[in-house]
């Protein structure tokens, strides 16, 4: 057990079926989220637990639904609402503000430095941690430069 050996929590990710394009709210929901009950129900003893919503069109509901620390998802994707908006109306941390793929794989250093920032003074760093909208794997296609620089716009240390 993770939490067990000390783990601070976990990170659930529904992945696709958390857009609503794929899969209706309540379909989800007679499928689907009784599962999901029992897996974040066995997390819960973790001081940090996060959701991950994958996909544009995001089933907000399921931040509810699931009660966890802190969730993030992309807020690039179409039909996503942004960070403030779920942080101030469903009362949780949100993680994201960079898009999930192009800035942090292709994109110049100083584009990435910029989506960070503006990220950063639309939640005025209430409640918000820096990341990208997805998980982005640090090996092969992501920009390690584009990295340290979000570390760094979060105001940590982007030393190589």
């Amino acid at each position: 057990d993770s939490l067990a050996a000390g783990a601070a929590g976990v990170f659930y990710a529904i992945n696709p079926l958390a857009d609503t394009r794929l899969l209706a709210a309540d379909e989800y929901d007679a499928n689907y989220l009784p599962s999901d009950r029992v897996a974040t129900a066995a997390a819960a003893a973790g001081w940090f637990n996060m959701l991950h919503l994958c996909g544009g069109n995001i089933n907000q509901r399921l931040i509810e639904e699931l009660g966890m620390h802190c969730v993030n998802w992309a807020v690039d994707e179409p039909g996503n609402p942004g960070l403030v908006e779920v942080r101030d109306q469903v009362g949780v941390a949100v993680a994201g503000g960079v898009g999930r793929y192009a800035p942090i794989r292709a994109a110049d250093p100083g584009e990435v430095r910029d989506l960070a920032e503006s990220a950063l003074q639309a939640t005025g760093g209430r409640g918000h941690l820096l990341t990208p909208g997805c998980s982005s794997s640090p090996w092969g296609s992501v920009r390690p430069e584009n990295l340290r620089t979000l570390v760094a716009a979060a105001g940590g240390n982007a030393a190589t």
